[in-house]
């Protein structure tokens, strides 16, 4: 009998470690086409989804066409929120239109009508341009407002709804009130001092204002109340302004 030496295998154990040595080539083989086709696979899905993120981030209209589903949803939603906001707009429009149209109406409802400052007979007319004779200076004069004969202690009337702007004495037409009634502002000349209303006490139509008093340039006139009305800062014809 042949005796082996040391390293020496027998022919058995060799067909065995052949064996094994080639099992173990073919699995390495096999793991190293499944690592391959795996990050394939995983850079396949990486690159779709840097494609779709740059779809949905990229510039209007130059989008990828094979993506154009999604580009078509988020268009529709943008025409959707135009639409709404433009029938929004609309009716904003509509509503302020309406909102004008009522404070114009009320506006034209709340036009105040006016009345005489007293009863008394018209004896001197207003004429900004004719001068009239007065019998108090004895001379030919423009005459600023209108002249209406009252008796002594006679009540003079707001003409409507205003607001007492000014209270004063005046050398030529005497004690006088000014009241403000939004549209022009009403000269009340010749009052009896004392009688009259206060400053920024608001009036109604036919509140008291004062009694008759004097008017010192147009005393030989007898007792009568100067009336006068100012509109865009100068004198107006007041039988217009009242009607």
């Amino acid at each position: 009998m042949k005796k082996l030496k040391f390293f020496e295998k027998p022919a058995g154990a060799r067909t065995v470690y052949t064996l094994a040595g080639v099992s173990f080539c073919l699995a390495a083989i096999a793991v190293g086409i499944l690592y391959s086709q795996t990050a394939k696979s995983i850079e396949k899905i990486t690159s779709v989804t840097n494609t779709t993120y740059q779809v949905n981030i990229g510039k209007q209209g130059e989008a990828d066409p094979r993506y154009n589903g999604n580009i078509e949803k988020s268009t529709t939603r943008a025409s959707t929120s135009v639409t709404t906001e433009a029938a929004t707009t609309a009716l904003t429009v509509e509503e302020a239109e309406e909102e004008s149209a009522v404070v114009a109406t009320t506006s034209a409802a709340q036009k105040q009508s006016f009345m005489l400052p007293c009863d008394g007979e018209v004896i001197r007319k207003y004429s900004p341009e004719l001068p009239l004779y007065c019998e108090t200076m004895e001379d030919w004069r423009t005459h600023s407002g209108i002249d209406f004969a009252v008796e002594e202690g006679g009540e003079v009337l707001s003409v409507g709804k205003g607001k007492v702007s000014k209270v004063l004495v005046d050398s030529s037409f005497g004690y006088t009130v000014e009241v403000n009634y939004g549209e022009f502002t009403a000269r009340y000349c010749g009052l009896e001092q004392g009688t009259t209303v206060g400053i920024n006490q608001l009036l109604n139509k036919g509140d008291c204002i004062g009694k008759v008093g004097e008017v010192p340039c147009e005393k030989n006139s007898g007792r009568h109340l100067h009336f006068e009305i100012i509109k865009n800062g100068d004198y107006a014809d007041p039988v217009k302004a009242l009607s």
